[in-house]
């Protein structure tokens, strides 16, 4: 049976998920201020879940394996590399 390589969430994927998310609503949150106070990373379909995921490959520099139209979006946003087979 092949090893599978369990990865910890630590302080540096924390910093690597903020970092993300900020990358996020930056690049795809609304750009008038008063419309960005109340926005959530979430109604752009960017999931905690796969924004934690994002965060390990960037932080182990894994290739992030996923066919979701939104994870797609990510590909090259803080390095990460997302490829679908």
């Amino acid at each position: 049976m092949p090893d599978i390589t369990l990865y910890s969430i630590d302080e540096a994927t924390a910093d690597i998920y903020g970092e993300l998310k900020n990358t996020i609503l930056v690049q795809f949150g609304p750009k008038d201020r008063n419309k960005l106070r109340n926005f959530k990373v979430e109604s752009l379909v960017f999931k905690d879940n796969d924004l934690w995921i994002a965060a390990i490959s960037i932080q182990h520099r894994l290739i992030l394996v996923s066919a979701d139209n939104h994870i797609q979006r990510l590909h090259g946003i803080n390095e990460l590399i997302v490829e679908s087979w």
